[in-house]
Protein backbone atom coordinates (compact mmCIF):
# COMPACT_ATOMS: atom_id res chain seq x y z
CA UNK A 1 0.00 0.00 0.00
CA UNK A 2 1.38 3.06 -1.18
CA UNK A 3 1.19 6.53 0.76
CA UNK A 4 -1.46 8.02 -1.94
CA UNK A 5 -3.57 5.37 -1.51
CA UNK A 6 -3.37 5.83 2.37
CA UNK A 7 -4.09 9.54 1.98
CA UNK A 8 -8.11 9.10 -0.13
CA UNK A 9 -11.17 9.55 1.15
CA UNK A 10 -9.68 11.07 4.48
CA UNK A 11 -13.58 12.09 4.90
CA UNK A 12 -15.07 8.72 5.16
CA UNK A 13 -12.52 7.84 7.85
CA UNK A 14 -12.98 7.29 11.72
CA UNK A 15 -11.38 9.38 14.09
CA UNK A 16 -8.59 7.04 15.29
CA UNK A 17 -7.11 6.50 11.92
CA UNK A 18 -7.42 10.31 10.81
CA UNK A 19 -5.56 10.66 13.89
CA UNK A 20 -2.99 8.26 13.07
CA UNK A 21 -2.54 9.13 9.32
CA UNK A 22 -2.19 12.95 10.33
CA UNK A 23 0.04 11.91 13.25
CA UNK A 24 3.95 11.92 12.87
CA UNK A 25 5.64 8.93 11.21
CA UNK A 26 2.19 7.57 10.72
CA UNK A 27 3.69 4.46 8.61
CA UNK A 28 4.43 2.65 11.91
CA UNK A 29 1.01 3.13 12.91
CA UNK A 30 -1.68 2.32 10.48
CA UNK A 31 -1.75 -1.92 10.77
CA UNK A 32 -4.28 -1.52 13.05
CA UNK A 33 -6.48 -0.34 10.70
CA UNK A 34 -5.67 -2.15 7.83
CA UNK A 35 -8.95 -3.35 7.16
CA UNK A 36 -10.71 0.08 7.38
CA UNK A 37 -8.24 1.69 4.97
CA UNK A 38 -8.64 -1.65 1.99
CA UNK A 39 -12.67 -0.54 2.55
CA UNK A 40 -11.21 3.29 1.78
CA UNK A 41 -9.35 2.26 -1.12
CA UNK A 42 -11.87 0.29 -2.73
CA UNK A 43 -14.09 3.21 -2.66
CA UNK A 44 -16.62 1.95 -0.98
CA UNK A 45 -17.84 3.35 3.03
CA UNK A 46 -17.14 1.34 5.86
CA UNK A 47 -19.76 -0.75 6.91
CA UNK A 48 -21.19 -0.83 10.72
CA UNK A 49 -19.32 -3.14 11.74
CA UNK A 50 -15.71 -1.78 9.72
CA UNK A 51 -15.19 1.68 11.14
CA UNK A 52 -13.38 1.31 14.31
CA UNK A 53 -14.47 3.95 17.41
CA UNK A 54 -11.87 6.13 18.75
CA UNK A 55 -11.13 6.10 22.55
CA UNK A 56 -12.55 9.87 22.47
CA UNK A 57 -16.11 8.71 21.28
CA UNK A 58 -16.22 5.90 23.91
CA UNK A 59 -15.57 8.82 26.57
CA UNK A 60 -18.45 10.52 24.91
CA UNK A 61 -20.65 8.20 24.80
CA UNK A 62 -20.26 7.61 28.24
CA UNK A 63 -20.58 11.23 29.12
CA UNK A 64 -24.33 11.10 27.43
CA UNK A 65 -25.30 8.60 29.48
CA UNK A 66 -25.41 11.11 32.36
CA UNK A 67 -28.74 12.90 33.06
CA UNK A 68 -27.95 16.60 32.63
CA UNK A 69 -27.48 17.16 36.36
CA UNK A 70 -25.33 14.46 36.62
CA UNK A 71 -23.57 15.35 33.86
CA UNK A 72 -23.04 19.09 35.85
CA UNK A 73 -22.05 17.37 38.45
CA UNK A 74 -19.49 15.37 37.03
CA UNK A 75 -17.51 19.16 35.42
CA UNK A 76 -17.64 20.33 38.20
CA UNK A 77 -15.58 17.22 39.52
CA UNK A 78 -13.19 17.15 36.91
CA UNK A 79 -12.50 20.87 37.38
CA UNK A 80 -11.36 20.12 40.64
CA UNK A 81 -9.42 16.89 39.54
CA UNK A 82 -7.63 20.23 37.43
CA UNK A 83 -6.89 22.11 40.14
CA UNK A 84 -9.95 24.50 40.45
CA UNK A 85 -12.41 24.91 43.61
CA UNK A 86 -15.69 24.30 42.03
CA UNK A 87 -18.99 24.48 42.77
CA UNK A 88 -22.08 23.21 40.62
CA UNK A 89 -25.10 25.62 40.92
CA UNK A 90 -28.98 24.51 41.89
CA UNK A 91 -30.13 23.00 38.49
CA UNK A 92 -33.29 25.62 38.55
CA UNK A 93 -32.68 29.04 38.29
CA UNK A 94 -29.15 29.53 37.87
CA UNK A 95 -28.97 32.39 35.52
CA UNK A 96 -27.12 30.10 32.46
CA UNK A 97 -24.13 29.02 34.82
CA UNK A 98 -23.69 24.97 35.58
CA UNK A 99 -20.29 25.57 37.59
CA UNK A 100 -18.44 28.09 39.28
CA UNK A 101 -14.87 27.67 39.32
CA UNK A 102 -12.14 29.67 41.11
CA UNK A 103 -8.21 29.19 40.92
CA UNK A 104 -6.30 30.29 43.49
CA UNK A 105 -3.34 30.67 42.24
CA UNK A 106 -0.97 30.57 45.18
CA UNK A 107 -2.37 33.99 46.73
CA UNK A 108 -0.37 35.64 43.62
CA UNK A 109 -3.87 35.77 41.78
CA UNK A 110 -7.34 34.47 42.19
CA UNK A 111 -9.41 33.61 38.40
CA UNK A 112 -13.18 33.50 38.90
CA UNK A 113 -14.45 30.86 35.89
CA UNK A 114 -17.64 31.35 34.78
CA UNK A 115 -18.81 27.26 32.98
CA UNK A 116 -21.94 26.52 31.29
CA UNK A 117 -22.19 23.22 29.97
CA UNK A 118 -24.50 21.45 27.40
CA UNK A 119 -24.90 17.64 27.28
CA UNK A 120 -26.55 17.86 23.19
CA UNK A 121 -25.74 16.32 20.24
CA UNK A 122 -26.73 19.08 17.73
CA UNK A 123 -24.01 21.98 17.45
CA UNK A 124 -24.19 25.32 19.69
CA UNK A 125 -24.71 28.58 17.80
CA UNK A 126 -23.34 31.88 18.58
CA UNK A 127 -26.38 32.49 20.60
CA UNK A 128 -25.19 30.34 23.37
CA UNK A 129 -21.54 32.03 23.52
CA UNK A 130 -23.75 35.61 23.86
CA UNK A 131 -26.03 34.64 26.60
CA UNK A 132 -22.37 33.11 28.90
CA UNK A 133 -20.81 36.53 28.06
CA UNK A 134 -23.44 38.12 29.27
CA UNK A 135 -23.59 37.26 32.43
CA UNK A 136 -20.05 38.14 33.48
CA UNK A 137 -19.20 40.20 35.93
CA UNK A 138 -15.85 42.33 35.95
CA UNK A 139 -12.91 40.12 36.05
CA UNK A 140 -14.78 37.36 35.63
CA UNK A 141 -13.53 34.09 32.80
CA UNK A 142 -16.10 32.33 31.33
CA UNK A 143 -16.05 28.35 29.65
CA UNK A 144 -18.72 26.79 27.45
CA UNK A 145 -18.42 23.03 27.70
CA UNK A 146 -20.29 20.73 25.15
CA UNK A 147 -20.47 17.18 23.88
CA UNK A 148 -21.20 17.82 20.35
CA UNK A 149 -19.45 20.65 18.31
CA UNK A 150 -19.66 24.45 18.05
CA UNK A 151 -20.80 26.65 14.20
CA UNK A 152 -18.35 28.64 13.10
CA UNK A 153 -20.13 31.65 13.80
CA UNK A 154 -19.88 30.54 17.58
CA UNK A 155 -16.20 30.28 17.50
CA UNK A 156 -15.84 33.39 15.90
CA UNK A 157 -17.90 35.04 18.21
CA UNK A 158 -15.99 33.69 21.30
CA UNK A 159 -12.60 35.12 19.99
CA UNK A 160 -14.30 38.55 19.12
CA UNK A 161 -11.72 41.10 19.21
CA UNK A 162 -12.69 43.56 22.01
CA UNK A 163 -14.91 41.82 23.58
CA UNK A 164 -14.53 39.30 26.53
CA UNK A 165 -13.24 35.85 25.77
CA UNK A 166 -15.26 33.10 25.70
CA UNK A 167 -13.23 29.96 25.70
CA UNK A 168 -15.29 26.75 24.28
CA UNK A 169 -14.40 22.98 24.82
CA UNK A 170 -15.94 20.61 21.90
CA UNK A 171 -16.60 17.14 22.65
CA UNK A 172 -12.93 15.96 21.52
CA UNK A 173 -11.85 18.71 23.58
CA UNK A 174 -13.84 17.51 26.97
CA UNK A 175 -12.87 13.79 26.09
CA UNK A 176 -9.16 14.45 25.91
CA UNK A 177 -9.42 16.47 29.05
CA UNK A 178 -10.85 12.90 30.81
CA UNK A 179 -7.79 11.09 29.73
CA UNK A 180 -5.64 13.60 30.67
CA UNK A 181 -7.03 13.50 34.28
CA UNK A 182 -8.13 9.90 34.18
CA UNK A 183 -6.54 8.85 37.26
CA UNK A 184 -7.42 11.63 39.35
CA UNK A 185 -11.46 11.25 38.83
CA UNK A 186 -13.23 9.07 41.43
CA UNK A 187 -13.56 5.37 40.09
CA UNK A 188 -17.76 5.63 40.11
CA UNK A 189 -16.48 7.49 37.05
CA UNK A 190 -14.18 5.79 35.81
CA UNK A 191 -16.36 2.47 35.47
CA UNK A 192 -18.79 5.05 33.59
CA UNK A 193 -16.70 5.27 30.56
CA UNK A 194 -16.12 1.31 30.55
CA UNK A 195 -12.34 2.20 29.84
CA UNK A 196 -8.56 1.40 31.40
CA UNK A 197 -5.19 2.50 30.87
CA UNK A 198 -2.27 0.94 28.63
CA UNK A 199 1.23 1.09 29.73
CA UNK A 200 3.47 3.54 28.00
CA UNK A 201 1.60 5.30 25.16
CA UNK A 202 0.45 8.26 24.14
CA UNK A 203 -2.86 10.29 25.81
CA UNK A 204 -5.46 8.40 23.39
CA UNK A 205 -3.57 5.13 23.07
CA UNK A 206 -3.29 4.71 26.91
CA UNK A 207 -6.84 3.31 27.14
CA UNK A 208 -9.14 0.53 25.31
CA UNK A 209 -12.48 -0.72 25.97
CA UNK A 210 -13.35 -2.80 28.63
CA UNK A 211 -15.09 -6.20 26.56
CA UNK A 212 -16.02 -8.90 28.43
CA UNK A 213 -18.02 -12.53 26.99
CA UNK A 214 -17.08 -10.78 23.17
CA UNK A 215 -17.83 -13.14 20.27
CA UNK A 216 -14.86 -12.42 18.50
CA UNK A 217 -12.84 -14.21 21.49
CA UNK A 218 -14.56 -16.93 22.80
CA UNK A 219 -14.01 -19.85 20.50
CA UNK A 220 -13.87 -22.34 23.09
CA UNK A 221 -17.82 -21.40 23.80
CA UNK A 222 -18.60 -24.14 21.26
CA UNK A 223 -17.26 -27.54 21.70
CA UNK A 224 -18.07 -30.85 19.81
CA UNK A 225 -18.97 -32.44 23.41
CA UNK A 226 -21.70 -29.30 24.36
CA UNK A 227 -23.55 -26.83 23.09
CA UNK A 228 -24.07 -23.50 23.77
CA UNK A 229 -25.93 -22.25 26.57
CA UNK A 230 -26.60 -18.97 24.66
CA UNK A 231 -28.80 -18.18 21.24
CA UNK A 232 -28.47 -14.17 20.75
CA UNK A 233 -25.72 -12.55 19.31
CA UNK A 234 -26.14 -8.57 20.71
CA UNK A 235 -24.18 -6.08 18.60
CA UNK A 236 -23.84 -2.07 19.04
CA UNK A 237 -25.32 0.43 16.93
CA UNK A 238 -25.02 3.90 16.36
CA UNK A 239 -27.79 5.90 14.95
CA UNK A 240 -27.15 5.74 11.46
CA UNK A 241 -26.12 1.90 11.03
CA UNK A 242 -29.32 1.51 13.36
CA UNK A 243 -31.11 2.81 10.70
CA UNK A 244 -29.77 2.51 7.66
CA UNK A 245 -28.39 -1.17 8.09
CA UNK A 246 -30.57 -3.39 10.53
CA UNK A 247 -33.84 -1.74 10.04
CA UNK A 248 -34.17 -1.03 6.23
CA UNK A 249 -31.41 -3.46 4.86
CA UNK A 250 -32.73 -5.79 7.67
CA UNK A 251 -28.98 -7.42 7.99
CA UNK A 252 -25.73 -6.29 10.33
CA UNK A 253 -22.66 -7.18 8.85
CA UNK A 254 -18.87 -7.63 9.01
CA UNK A 255 -19.17 -8.68 12.22
CA UNK A 256 -16.50 -10.88 13.09
CA UNK A 257 -17.37 -14.58 14.84
CA UNK A 258 -15.59 -17.56 15.26
CA UNK A 259 -16.94 -20.01 12.83
CA UNK A 260 -18.54 -22.42 15.38
CA UNK A 261 -20.73 -20.32 16.85
CA UNK A 262 -22.36 -19.54 13.18
CA UNK A 263 -25.11 -22.39 13.88
CA UNK A 264 -25.79 -21.97 17.26
CA UNK A 265 -26.97 -17.70 16.41
CA UNK A 266 -30.95 -18.08 16.04
CA UNK A 267 -30.98 -14.08 16.37
CA UNK A 268 -29.38 -10.76 16.58
CA UNK A 269 -30.55 -8.15 18.89
CA UNK A 270 -29.28 -4.62 18.69
CA UNK A 271 -27.65 -2.14 21.58
CA UNK A 272 -28.44 1.54 20.97
CA UNK A 273 -25.65 3.44 22.03
CA UNK A 274 -26.13 6.57 24.05
CA UNK A 275 -27.64 8.66 24.29
CA UNK A 276 -30.29 5.79 23.76
CA UNK A 277 -28.19 3.26 25.53
CA UNK A 278 -30.70 0.56 25.19
CA UNK A 279 -31.36 -2.89 23.67
CA UNK A 280 -34.36 -2.25 21.36
CA UNK A 281 -34.82 -4.38 18.71
CA UNK A 282 -34.08 -7.60 18.23
CA UNK A 283 -34.36 -10.25 14.74
CA UNK A 284 -34.80 -14.00 13.83
CA UNK A 285 -31.70 -14.74 11.67
CA UNK A 286 -32.43 -15.95 8.23
CA UNK A 287 -28.89 -16.90 7.22
CA UNK A 288 -24.90 -16.42 7.93
CA UNK A 289 -22.80 -15.63 4.86
CA UNK A 290 -19.00 -14.39 4.34
CA UNK A 291 -19.04 -10.68 4.35
CA UNK A 292 -16.81 -10.38 0.89
CA UNK A 293 -13.01 -11.39 0.97
CA UNK A 294 -13.04 -9.43 5.12
CA UNK A 295 -12.80 -12.61 7.10
CA UNK A 296 -16.01 -11.56 8.76
CA UNK A 297 -19.69 -12.48 8.43
CA UNK A 298 -22.84 -10.52 7.37
CA UNK A 299 -26.40 -11.70 9.06
CA UNK A 300 -29.41 -11.07 7.09
CA UNK A 301 -32.89 -11.17 9.08
CA UNK A 302 -35.91 -13.31 8.59
CA UNK A 303 -38.69 -10.64 7.90
CA UNK A 304 -38.63 -7.17 9.66
CA UNK A 305 -36.91 -6.19 13.38
CA UNK A 306 -39.07 -6.41 16.63
CA UNK A 307 -38.60 -4.36 18.73
CA UNK A 308 -39.22 -4.91 22.30
CA UNK A 309 -41.89 -4.09 24.68
CA UNK A 310 -39.51 -2.98 26.79
CA UNK A 311 -36.20 -1.53 26.01
CA UNK A 312 -33.32 -2.57 27.97
CA UNK A 313 -31.02 -0.14 29.28
CA UNK A 314 -27.84 -0.01 31.81
CA UNK A 315 -27.93 -1.40 34.92
CA UNK A 316 -25.62 -1.06 38.05
CA UNK A 317 -22.83 -2.34 35.59
CA UNK A 318 -21.72 0.14 32.85
CA UNK A 319 -19.06 -2.36 31.60
CA UNK A 320 -22.04 -4.88 30.50
CA UNK A 321 -22.76 -2.28 27.18
CA UNK A 322 -21.65 -4.11 24.14
CA UNK A 323 -18.60 -2.40 22.19
CA UNK A 324 -18.45 -5.87 20.40
CA UNK A 325 -20.23 -8.47 19.87
CA UNK A 326 -21.41 -10.41 22.52
CA UNK A 327 -23.36 -13.73 23.69
CA UNK A 328 -27.34 -13.66 25.19
CA UNK A 329 -30.25 -15.71 25.38
CA UNK A 330 -33.43 -13.76 23.61
CA UNK A 331 -35.94 -15.16 26.86
CA UNK A 332 -33.37 -13.39 29.25
CA UNK A 333 -33.47 -10.40 26.70
CA UNK A 334 -37.63 -10.34 26.12
CA UNK A 335 -37.64 -10.60 30.37
CA UNK A 336 -34.98 -8.01 31.28
CA UNK A 337 -35.18 -4.37 33.38
CA UNK A 338 -31.36 -3.62 32.66
CA UNK A 339 -28.20 -5.33 31.15
CA UNK A 340 -27.49 -6.71 34.27
CA UNK A 341 -30.15 -9.15 33.52
CA UNK A 342 -29.26 -10.04 30.39
CA UNK A 343 -25.41 -10.83 30.86
CA UNK A 344 -25.87 -11.88 34.88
Amino acid sequence: MNWNERSILKEDMSTNLAYSVGAILTIFSLDKYETELETLIAGRTPTPGEKSQSIRDTVLSGLMEFTGKEFEVFIGHLLQAIGLTAEVTQYVGDKGIDVNGILDAEGLANITLRVQVKRVKNSIGNKAVLALRGTLSQGEQACLITTSTFTSQAIEEAQAPGKIPVRLIDGNDLAGIVLKHFDDIDEPYKHQFGIRRKKNLNIDDQFEGIQDNSAEFRETEVTSDSLPTWNTLVCAAKDEGFRTAFIEQKAWWAVRLSPKSIPHIKYIAMYQVAPISQITHYGRIDRIEPYEDTGKYKLYLDGDPIKLKRPVGLGKNPHLKPQGPKYAILENIRKANTLDDVFK
